[in-house]
Parts: C-alpha cells; structure tokens; sequence
C-alpha cells in the first residue's frame, strides 16, 4: 500500500520555530516526519512541540546540534556570493562539497541541484542560512524521544562531522545508518539506498 506525503516549502522561513508551526497547521492528527539537511531541525522541532501527533522521525544529513558561532560570517558570505555572481556560480562553486566522489561528474546530479537552487533563488538561500545561523539545540529532543528517530548520513558527507551524527543518535530510540561513499545530498546521490534504509526502519517500527 503506498503512502500519502506532503512536501512543505520550509524556504519561506527563516526560523526554525515558525517553519515547524506552519508545517503542524497543514499536517494530519498523526504523521511521520522527515526532513533533509537544513529540514531535519524543523522535523525534531515538529517533534518537540506535538510529540503526540509525531509517530517517528527521520533525518537525511540533519542531526539535532545548533550551528558552530565560527559559520556566522562564511555563511552570510556565501548569500552574497549567490547575489553577486548568481545561484549557478554560487552551487557549481560548492558542488565539491556537497557530493560524495563517486557524484562529482554527474552532470544530471548536478543539473537537479542547481535546478533547485535556481528555483528558491538568492531570497529564499538568505532565509536558509538565517534559519542555519539560529538553528536551536535540539540533543535534548533526540536524547528524550519516545518515538523512533532514524538518522540516515553519508560518509562522504563534507558538510556536516561525523561525530553530530553520531552524537544525534547516542539517545535510546535513535537509529544511525551511514551510506558508504555518499556526501550530503544522499537523497539524490543515492534514492533508492534512501529509500530501502528508510523503508526497513519503517518496517522495523511498525508503521
């Protein structure tokens, strides 16, 4: 039997409380959560203000720690790159980092991502890296769950250190998966490994 889903446009928001808060007014009595990167702290935010309607949570390269002081001034930089020389000079420059090697030559890998990067357009990038730079602690969400957490990370992953992964699912109903030769954008580099991974933990918890 499939599974209904919505996708929610979390760009339009440049703080982590109110993206969840829009994504709760629109979201049915109980759900699964499930956010990529950035939309990962917005799925254990989802978690901490309605635990009663999340039936579990799953994280694609997103763990649960606030954002290191020292990024504040790089990540604001790169919103004036994206503005000064555009989305496709800004992503073709970060590509290196956002794949694992294996995807460093797809060039329909990377089409897809400056296709979304284009989409969003520097206005929306700005709110991203706000919500990025104010990102909360969210350990304590992860430490105390009482519903299943899956964090599923890449091991080529440039973005994010290991360890917050692994720090993310130290808590008892927390679940790690690292995918061998994947970086960040795992969702892309590797759909239908995702896919199976997140359909065994579903399987597993019975849902």
């Amino acid at each position: 039997m499939g599974r209904s889903f919505h996708i929610a446009e979390c760009h339009h928001y440049s703080i982590v409380a109110d993206a969840a808060a829009s994504v709760l007014s629109g979201a049915p009595d109980r759900f699964i959560a499930l956010g990529f990167s950035l939309g990962g702290w917005v799925a254990l935010e989802l978690l901490r203000l309605a635990p009663e309607r999340v039936a579990a949570v799953i994280l694609l390269s997103g763990n649960a720690f606030p954002d290191d002081p020292a990024n504040e001034s790089a990540r604001r930089g790169s919103v004036k790159a994206s503005r000064d020389g555009g989305m496709e000079a800004f992503v073709m420059d970060s590509y290196p980092r956002f794949v694992g090697d294996g995807a460093l030559e797809s060039a329909d890998l990377q089409a897809s991502i400056l296709a979304m990067a284009e989409r969003v357009g520097p206005d929306a990038h700005e709110r991203q890296v706000e919500m990025n730079i104010a990102r909360p602690n969210l350990l304590a969400v992860a430490d105390h769950s009482t519903v299943p957490i899956l964090v599923v990370a890449g091991g080529d992953d440039r973005l994010c250190l290991r360890d917050r992964y692994e720090r993310t699912a130290s808590g008892p109903r927390v679940q790690l998966v690292i995918l061998p030769g994947i970086g960040h954008f795992l969702p892309l580099e590797a759909p239908s490994l995702a896919a199976a991974v997140i359909n065994a933990f579903l399987k597993e918890a019975g849902l």
